[in-house]
């Protein structure tokens, strides 16, 4: 056992010297030294371990590494022995030979990359047809390269059965000044120093034996036999002696090497000043070259940002000289790092990346690019879940699709229970997701990201992460009171270029100027820097970030209305705030963007009332309600319970200010409540009341919407004389040229519905060609105008007026074009008409069940937004339906059900044909029935009443053949 352990210790301070941030690894060398009665060097080694982390990563040790911690302390080494018998079964090496995974914190598995993995294989395909080449994987810390490349070189193994792979990596601590480190990794992995004792989930000795198993291992031996010493000092040195190594060469290659071991001792990583450095080049690309005669091979150099001049000049010379050898030369690097430079110089790397890009063309895989939204599902997918939508969309929002982010951020959610797994194990959301806390790794890349900016970067992204994910630099440069021109160059170019933490996004014309815009690469990094600042300075920065956007907008601070109020309203100038969240919602309105525009006026309201009282401020108040009622009315229904109560308060506040002008948008909001409520009576109440004060007033704009409103309410009443009067005057008084002030006022151009409602009565009244004519108008005038909800309406009514009329065609096609519409935009009310009317048409052409459930759907959308309004003629339709498909019982029923509508609601429109559809559905009941007479007379009775010409005559012609038919 304790030779065993020796053994360990030898691995682990291996893993550590390439990689000082593995925690596993110091886990492990705390376990052999407690377990050997060095406790104190145990505590000595975690101390080692939390200033690397802190320094590398600003990170504190992982729960587990500071549990131990404890243990030691306490002297608990029969728990410590334990955990080091668990721990061995997890040890993973560093090295990358065959199938050889990595002891970096990665994904358990590999996900996506599939656009990436097949660049790679591209470049394999090149260099397996003797067109050796360099290239690189290159991205920040947790992009995923090392996982990347693994990945490739696993799968290419597993298509190119003879295929070698092996790597080394430069230390981030010491491989500056330790020469040729990767190259040696690569050399010692050749000559076969791997340990066979190895767990076999990091080291396949199958794949192992690919270089040693059939004399190749020998071949190399007698290579390194024919090279100088001094090459052998440098790149082998006297740990190929190791015990470990006749596990795996042939004893002809044990023999070879000890001859050769025996002749000097060697020291490794020194270069003794005389060699030339030329000589150990061509020597190591010429063992390559034989290497790959017999065998194709990739070498992977990891952490090149890190490299020193020698391993640098090496890949140079290496490159140059491979374009007809089977290599594959891969290099891993941090372009940020590389792009700070060294020292105050140029970073080495660069001028060579540059002279591989002239020699080999397309040279990168860059993974710092934004990732498509299949990595972050195919992540979520590796487990069993049933998370929404909305949770993987946000999830890729915030991580950009970024490896190490997207890892971290789910593992931190399941720790603290915002993702929980429910009984049969699926993982769910919890009550509530936080998305702001950071997980203490990628605050900690964050933080090492940031820290190596100067001075003048930082306080700028200071103030750009106040304007948000994006970012116009003149405000930050006004902010900061400097010239424009020099903060363009620090984003330009130290920001985007060196330092890739922004980019620039484009340019936009304001008040005769041009902005820049610019965002952040990763909204983590401005989430971070926003939560950084403290209150006082974060109230302070919005109010400069708000006053700099008033000047740069001016005259147009329309256009930035939202930021504004959200700026203004962080600073604690709420007057402002509410004043930007009134002209957002405004906006909203006009692109019918209701639900936006609902939340911007109700957000307005909501800061109004932690405001004093005041007449000023309950003029506001008042504007506000009306404002609010347009989009509810549009997004919510007419007959939302929400719009009665907006239009309530507003007319009480409006009683109390004496704004006559006010009035007529709430005397417009509560008859559209009321109308669609099927409340007609009370409808046509506040109509009247409606035109008396406009023409008192004398609104011409006004005036027509109360003349509109009182002609559509006599519709539904069966007064179709008076109604075509007073909707003749809302056509007469529309002004085209008042399109934008209708829709600010009452969200509905009322010319378009206007000569919508008209084409009713006047067919109605026996004038079907100038109906058709006004139909016709008001669609085409709603296409024009290009306003949706107007659109809607036209539509819909037009629908139903060649519905009146039997024209099957004309009524399929408005139907499917309100579909399209309104269930795009929202808008229930003509969902409903839209569908219930295609279903009809469905129905006429012969699709009878496909019909009834198209209607029985549409029903239920309208009654779900609380509309009764139409309901009767609604059902007059379902009820011919189920006649048709022979469900007579039901189609009686459903009439019955309409009637009691008509009584209830008096709504008289379609009350002739409701009788009249009576009568022809019991005529094929029981055809001698002296009810069906009794309907068809009623029919006719109540049209006469109406002067409904076109509806007598119809109920006329089904007495007539009834009579004809007994």
């Amino acid at each position: 056992q304790h030779g065993l352990d020796l053994q360990e210790l030898k691995y682990v301070s291996r893993i550590l010297d390439l990689d000082p941030t593995q925690e596993q690894a110091h886990r492990q060398k705390m376990i052999f030294l407690a377990r050997n009665e060095q406790r104190s060097a145990a505590l000595a080694q975690y101390e080692t371990c939390r200033q690397i982390l802190a320094d590398t990563l600003g990170v504190e040790p992982e729960p587990e590494t500071q549990i131990l911690y404890q243990d030691i302390c306490r002297g608990q080494v029969r728990k410590v022995g334990r955990q080091a018998n668990d721990s061995r079964s997890d040890s993973g090496s560093t090295h990358l030979l065959a199938q050889v995974s990595t002891t970096r914190t990665a994904p358990t598995s590999f996900v996506a990359r599939r656009a990436e993995l097949a660049q790679l294989d591209q470049f394999l395909h090149d260099a397996l047809a003797a067109q050796g080449r360099v290239m690189f994987v290159t991205g920040e810390a947790g992009s995923g390269k090392t996982a990347l490349v693994q990945e490739f070189a696993q799968q290419a193994q597993t298509q190119v059965n003879t295929l070698l792979v092996a790597g080394g990596r430069c230390n981030a601590y010491d491989g500056i000044g330790d020469p040729y480190l990767p190259f040696r990794e690569i050399i010692h992995l050749l000559i076969g120093e791997v340990d066979s004792e190895q767990p076999a989930k990091t080291v396949d000795l199958e794949q192992t034996r690919r270089l040693h198993g059939h004399g190749l291992g020998l071949d190399v031996i007698q290579i390194l036999k024919a090279v100088d010493s001094d090459f052998l000092d440098v790149f082998v040195g006297e740990t190929i002696f190791a015990e470990h190594t006749p596990s795996v060469l042939s004893k002809d290659a044990v023999e070879v090497l000890q001859l050769e071991g025996s002749a000097a001792q060697r020291t490794i990583g020194t270069e003794p000043p005389q060699i030339k450095q030329v000589n150990l080049f061509e020597q190591f690309t010429q063992l390559m070259q034989t290497i790959a005669c017999q065998q194709p091979l990739i070498l992977i150099l990891d952490d090149l940002q890190w490299a020193d001049h020698g391993t640098l000049g090496l890949l140079f010379h290496l490159g140059r000289r491979i374009e007809r050898s089977r290599i594959l030369v891969i290099g891993i690097y941090r372009p940020t790092d590389v792009i700070v430079g060294r020292s105050g110089q140029r970073h080495p790397l660069e001028p060579i990346v540059n002279e591989f890009q002239r020699i080999f063309g397309t040279l990168h895989v860059d993974l710092d690019t934004t990732q498509e939204q299949s990595f972050t599902n195919a992540l979520l997918d590796r487990d069993q879940h049933r998370l929404s939508e909305q949770f993987r969309r946000t999830l890729h929002w915030r991580t950009s699709g970024h490896a190490l982010f997207t890892i971290e951020m789910l593992r931190e959610m399941k720790a603290r229970g915002d993702l929980v797994q429910d009984e049969e194990g699926y993982w769910i959301e919890g009550d509530s997701i936080n998305w702001d806390n950071l997980p203490a790794r990628v605050e900690g890349i964050i933080r090492e990201r940031l820290l190596r900016l100067p001075k003048n970067l930082q306080e700028t992204l200071r103030i750009a992460c106040v304007e948000g994910e994006q970012f116009v630099a003149e405000v930050v440069a006004h902010v900061q009171s400097i010239k424009k021109r020099y903060v363009i160059e620090q984003l330009s170019r130290g920001l985007d270029k060196q330092h890739g933490l922004v980019q620039y996004k484009g340019s936009q014309q304001s008040n005769l100027q041009t902005l820049s815009l610019y965002r952040f690469r990763h909204i983590l990094f401005q989430d971070y820097l926003y939560r950084s600042l403290d209150p006082a300075e974060r109230r302070y920065l919005h109010q400069s970030v708000a006053e700099a956007l008033e000047q740069l907008y001016n005259q147009h601070t329309e256009d930035m209305a939202v930021q504004l109020a959200r700026h203004f309203r962080a600073a604690g100038i709420n007057t402002k705030a509410i004043e930007y969240l009134r002209q957002a919602g405004e906006r909203a309105v006009k692109l019918s963007a209701n639900e936006e525009a609902i939340g911007h006026f109700s957000q307005a309201l909501s800061l109004i009332e932690s405001l004093p009282d005041g007449r000023a401020l309950n003029k506001k108040k008042l504007t506000l309600l009306i404002a609010l009622g347009r989009p509810l009315m549009a997004s919510k229904g007419y007959a939302a319970p929400e719009v009665e109560n907006i239009f309530a308060r507003a007319r009480v506040l409006c009683e109390e200010l004496g704004e006559t002008p006010q009035r007529f948008p709430i005397f417009f909001g509560l008859f559209a409540f009321y109308f669609v409520r099927g409340k007609h009576q009370t409808a046509v109440e506040v109509t009247q009341q409606f035109l008396q004060k406009a023409k008192s007033m004398a609104d011409v704009i006004s005036l027509q919407a109360a003349h509109r409103s009182l002609g559509t309410s006599l519709v539904y009443v069966g007064e179709f004389q008076l109604a075509r009067k007073h909707l003749e005057h809302a056509v007469a008084l529309y002004d085209h040229t008042h399109h934008r002030e209708l829709i600010a006022l009452y969200n509905q151009d009322h010319g378009v519905c206007g000569l919508a409602m008209i084409a009713l009565p006047l067919w109605l009244l026996g004038y079907p060609d100038q109906a058709l004519v006004q139909s016709r108008r008001s669609v085409f005038l709603a296409k024009k105008l290009s306003h949706p909800f107007s659109l809607a309406f036209a539509l819909c009514i037009a629908a139903k007026f060649h519905q009146f009329r039997q024209e099957v065609q004309p009524v399929r096609q408005l139907a499917e074009q309100a579909i399209a519409l309104t269930s795009r935009l929202g808008f229930p009310v003509w969902l409903g008409w839209s569908m219930i009317l295609q279903g009809w048409a469905l129905m006429k052409q012969g699709q009878i069940q496909q019909s009834i459930d198209q209607i029985e759907k549409g029903i239920a959308i309208s009654q779900a937004s609380g509309a009764e309004q139409t309901h009767p003629y609604f059902l007059t339709l379902l009820a011919e339906t189920y006649g048709q498909a022979g469900r007579l019982g039901k189609g009686l029923a459903t009439i019955d059900e309409a009637l009691l509508l008509v009584e209830k609601n008096n709504e008289r429109l379609w009350e002739a044909e409701i009788y009249r559809l009576k009568g022809e559905l019991l005529y094929r009941v029981h055809k001698n029935s002296v009810e069906v007479e009794e309907n068809f007379n009623q029919a006719i009775q109540v049209a006469r009443r109406q002067n409904a010409k076109t509806l007598e005559q119809r109920a006329a012609l089904s007495l007539k053949r009834f009579k004809q038919s007994v």
